[in-house]
């Protein structure tokens, strides 16, 4: 950060400070939302020396809170800011990924310090240190020294210069550039990467989405980007493979969100349906299944109605059953009709069953 006398200037509105301070806070939620390993540390470039105010790190309360109370006062010494902020990278916690510096510059650079800005380019160049460089304020002298500076470092366009003319935004600019979310290999925040939707107004389905895409990707066979500065965009080798990616993603994402543990049921199952003959041999077991209901279900009912009739039919029960309701006289000559009647069909059915007996004994 730029904390030079120069940043009181009125060109942004309200202060170039504060516009400054407006695109930090911006980088610092698109930095760290890009990745969950990301860190990011800032340091001031004026006044006694140059200040570390927050080592690198994940937490973004942390770093807000650092931006408050930053006085102003004194010159810029941009390269020794930037080999501070190389020892800072050294050291920093979690080695993995790459190394990116971010510097803000809205102060005239003294022309004498050319040859010491391409000295310390070369040293990022060599240690694979990526740098952007955000100019604000009308310093037209420094855009040659700015852009010497930026040769030195690049390598394989993965670094980036950013000029932010007075009156704009800093925040929008920065949003738009691939030192946001562009082209090359800036970080997260790109807009076209999410189909259209800032990563920073939901950072949960933008991770979710990014989380999405990769898994589709490796699934694929895809080969994966170069990355040198952080989680840039994915490199899917086309725009249709892009978009076709970035629809499967979003379907997954949703789906999971939707459905839960059902989604990852209903995946099991078809992943063990690994040929036709297992999806054939599961229909068939279904299948089974369900017709084997079918039958219990319509069998219960009959069985027990049979054995009701059979009961009802059994003249010694209906006369027990008779004798000990109460007012009911047995030597009525219509209840020893009915029982008569009963006997008689007893007494036919167990014929019936006595000559079909005696028929399937014949044929034995």
């Amino acid at each position: 950060m730029d904390n030079s006398e120069y940043m009181r200037n009125g060109d942004y509105s309200p202060t170039r400070f504060e516009a400054q301070y407006d695109a930090v806070s911006m980088l610092i939620t698109a930095k760290t939302n890009a990745n969950p390993e990301s860190t990011v540390g800032m340091l001031t470039m004026a006044g006694r020396s140059v200040q570390v105010i927050a080592s690198p790190t994940d937490e973004q309360a942390k770093l807000l809170s650092s931006l408050h109370g930053r006085s102003l006062g004194g010159k810029c010494n941009i390269a020794a800011a930037l080999q501070v902020a190389m020892l800072a990278l050294k050291h920093r916690n979690n080695k993995r990924g790459g190394q990116r510096i971010i510097v803000f510059v809205g102060s005239p650079i003294d022309p004498a310090e050319e040859k010491g800005l391409k000295k310390v380019g070369k040293q990022l160049k060599k240690s694979n240190i990526a740098l952007d460089i955000v100019s604000v304020g009308a310093n037209v002298a420094n855009q040659p020294l700015l852009e010497g500076l930026l040769e030195a470092v690049n390598k394989n366009d993965n670094s980036h210069y950013v000029d932010v003319s007075p009156g704009m935004i800093p925040s929008e600019v920065l949003r738009k550039s691939a030192i946001v979310g562009g082209g090359g290999n800036g970080n997260s925040g790109n807009v076209g990467e999410f189909g259209g939707m800032d990563p920073n107004m939901d950072p949960e389905l933008a991770m979710a989405l990014r989380i999405s895409m990769e898994e589709a990707r490796q699934a694929n066979g895809g080969n994966e980007a170069p990355s040198t500065g952080g989680s840039g965009p994915m490199d899917t080798g086309g725009g249709d493979d892009e978009d076709a990616l970035l629809q499967q993603a979003l379907q997954m994402s949703m789906t999971a969100a939707m459905d839960g543990e059902s989604t990852t049921a209903a995946v099991n199952e078809t992943e063990s349906l690994d040929d036709d003959d297992d999806e054939e041999a599961a229909l068939a077991a279904a299948i089974a299944m369900s017709n084997n209901t079918t039958e219990e279900t319509s069998l219960t009912p009959a069985t027990s109605t049979n054995a009701a009739s059979e009961q009802f039919s059994d003249p010694n029960f209906v006369n027990q059953l008779l004798s000990d309701l109460p007012g009911v006289d047995m030597n009525d000559p219509q209840i020893l009709a009915a029982l008569q009647s009963l006997g008689a069909g007893a007494n036919a059915a167990s014929e019936d069953a006595a000559k079909k007996k005696e028929e399937e004994d014949k044929k034995d």
